[in-house]
């Protein structure tokens, strides 16, 4: 049975992700459970703060990412100890995005994604408020004139009206969320 399991910790700046990463993984280590910690942010690499003052030229993520092929081997390689079952992978402090061409077009990908999905959702966030200014409206008409009401709810006319506008809200829908739908792309 294999009881390997991945944690991730996630959140803005100086919320403590390191902190709370290095504190779990004690824990396990005091329990004698084998633990790698890897940290991605390139912008502020914290495994310079985590390793001794005169281990500055250990293994690199950046190094280890750039690689054709990544083996089990490649990554303990890559790994820096910490402890008796710890092992450390991360940015040196002198990396960022450009150092390495991989890292550098992962990163790219990463931005051109986070603006697709902004895209994406503007389009949606704009159907949903046009939505609700609709109902908004069929339901202050309502609310101001009984007459409205009567004539919306229970002559024919007003039925077909009603019945129309959910079909055009109905087939709009699923148009939005087909022309909203993320592209998967394949080789």
């Amino acid at each position: 049975m294999n009881n390997n399991q991945v944690l991730a910790i996630w959140g803005s700046p100086d919320s403590g992700k390191t902190t709370l990463s290095v504190k779990i993984t004690k824990g396990l280590e005091a329990i004698k459970r084998s633990v790698a910690i890897v940290t991605c942010d390139e912008e502020t690499p914290m495994l310079p703060v985590l390793t001794p003052a005169g281990k500055q030229n250990h293994p690199s993520l950046g190094e280890l990412l750039s690689q054709s092929r990544i083996s089990q081997t490649d990554i303990l390689k890559y790994s820096v100890p910490y402890g008796d079952e710890i092992s450390l992978i991360g940015y040196r402090l002198e990396e960022n995005e450009t150092t390495y061409p991989i890292v550098a077009k992962l990163s790219k990908m990463r931005t051109v994604s986070g603006e697709l999905d902004y895209e994406m959702y503007k389009e949606i966030k704009m159907y949903l408020s046009v939505l609700a200014i609709i109902g908004g409206i069929i339901l202050a008409a309502c609310a101001l004139n009984n007459d409205w009401k009567g004539f919306l709810f229970c002559t024919t006319k007003g039925k077909i009206s009603l019945s129309i506008t959910a079909l055009v809200i109905f087939v709009t829908l699923i148009r939005v969320i087909r022309l909203t739908k993320p592209v998967e792309f394949r080789r």
